[in-house]
């Protein structure tokens, strides 16, 4: 319809921004695969950096032990901002504990400030 009315279709206009969001998965499967999604000034998107996937590639062999020392380390930040309310302190001791002896996850970590 856009087309239509104005012979073209433009990359802020209706007709792209139900087609982006028609793509979404597509779009965060690219971020898991080829990197961050950066919109160009046209308003196409192009990928840049390392794919998530690449990204965590180094810890796969103790994946839940990453996320745990992932989930810590935010859990360990909001207790001392005073917003924590799902996990008390031993349990975020805990967290960040049993993933303190995990150089992989931690080497992780540091480049992406995690």
């Amino acid at each position: 319809m856009e087309r239509d009315l104005t012979g073209k279709s433009s990359p802020t206009g209706a007709y792209e921004s139900a087609r982006l969001s028609r793509s979404s998965a597509s779009i965060a499967d690219g971020a898991v695969r080829f990197g961050y999604p950066v919109k160009r000034a046209d308003g196409s998107f192009k990928f840049a950096g390392k794919g998530l996937e690449k990204i965590m590639r180094p810890v796969s062999e103790s994946i839940e032990d990453t996320l745990l020392y992932f989930v810590g380390r935010s859990s360990n930040e909001l207790l001392a901002q005073g917003r924590e309310h799902l996990f008390t302190r031993g349990e975020v001791d805990a967290m960040l504990a049993r993933t303190r002896y995990h150089a992989v996850s931690r080497s992780l970590a540091n480049p992406y400030g995690i």
